[in-house]
């Protein structure tokens, strides 16, 4: 399970040397919600503010911690 202020969402969750440590990386492509677990895709836990040089959106960039569901 992912998490943050935002809500919880529930992941498979793979771990890869590829990826660095405390870096989460979810797959290309996101579930549509009607399929994902507990209908909450990982969209649930990005922010709705706008970047300050751009306005552009925010949702490359969110903290998450990560526990055992």
């Amino acid at each position: 399970m992912a998490y943050n202020e935002l809500g919880e969402v529930r992941f498979i969750l793979r771990i890869d040397s590829a990826v660095p440590a405390d870096v989460v990386v979810v797959a290309a492509g996101v579930w549509w919600r009607e399929f994902a677990p507990g209908e909450r895709t990982v969209n649930a836990l990005t922010s709705q503010r706008l970047t300050d040089q751009g306005e552009g959106s925010t949702f490359y960039d969110n903290r998450v911690e990560v526990r055992p569901a």
